[in-house]
């Protein structure tokens, strides 16, 4: 059997369309996430400034290939 996998991820930026879209995804998801009880509104809001920092930098999520072929 043939089979492999690939990964692919970003290094997401403050000012990128990246980190907009992190933002936007937070926005939509605050509520949800901090009444989870997993991260507090003050985590929660001190994440969002962080977004804003020119020095923030984090890694996306990995985009994943993988395939296979019978032999």
């Amino acid at each position: 059997m043939n089979v492999g996998a690939e990964g692919r991820l970003e290094m997401l930026r403050s000012g990128t369309p990246g980190a907009a879209l992190l933002r936007a995804n937070y926005e939509q998801l605050r509520r949800a996430i901090v009444d989870g009880g997993d991260v507090s509104e003050a985590e929660m809001s001190a994440d969002m400034v962080r977004l804003e920092d020119p020095a923030f930098m984090m890694p996306s999520s990995i985009m994943w290939t993988v395939w296979g072929q019978r032999s």
